[in-house]
């Protein structure tokens, strides 16, 4: 697919996703503000974060889907009242929660790609110093010198 294929269906989901926020809007508006409001991270994270911004949303949004089962819950239980959406925003902990699930769902992707570099860097170290020392074995067994640089007189 070409460059401007990607970002037309990127912007087909956008606006695919804008259109189904309004209808729940209409339909819905207790359900649907809960849910803008707890997974302002992953919006901001799939609006302004590009193409990698995008992979990180998806990341993310387990862990938030996870973090705001109990708030639903509590809305469900409440009927869906728009009075009772605001008394979980403003009297439950459900707001840091959710939003630190979704730090959480950034920063384990984040820290198992740095695991997976060090990891290839210890590898090669290991390596090169292997290598290294069988480059000096066989130097020591012929009886050779370091070859001269180039450039060098």
């Amino acid at each position: 697919m070409t460059t401007s294929a990607l970002s037309s269906r990127e912007n087909m989901i956008k606006i695919i996703a804008g259109i189904a926020a309004g209808f729940g809007l209409a339909l819905y508006p207790a359900y649907v503000i809960l849910t803008v409001i707890l997974c302002v991270p992953v919006i901001i994270a799939f609006v302004a974060g590009g193409e990698k911004g995008g992979r990180m949303a998806w990341f993310m949004l387990p862990y938030v889907v996870a973090a705001a089962v109990h708030p639903f819950h509590q809305l469900w239980n409440g009927y869906g009242d728009i009075t009772c959406m605001f008394s979980i925003l403003t009297t439950s902990p459900a707001i840091p929660e959710v939003w630190l699930a979704a730090a959480s769902g950034w920063l384990v992707p984040e820290f198992l790609a740095t695991g997976s570099r060090i990891g290839e860097m210890v590898r090669i170290y290991r390596r090169r110093h292997v290598v290294t020392a069988r480059i000096k074995k066989l130097q020591a067994e012929w009886d050779v010198s370091k070859p001269a640089r180039n450039g060098g007189s």
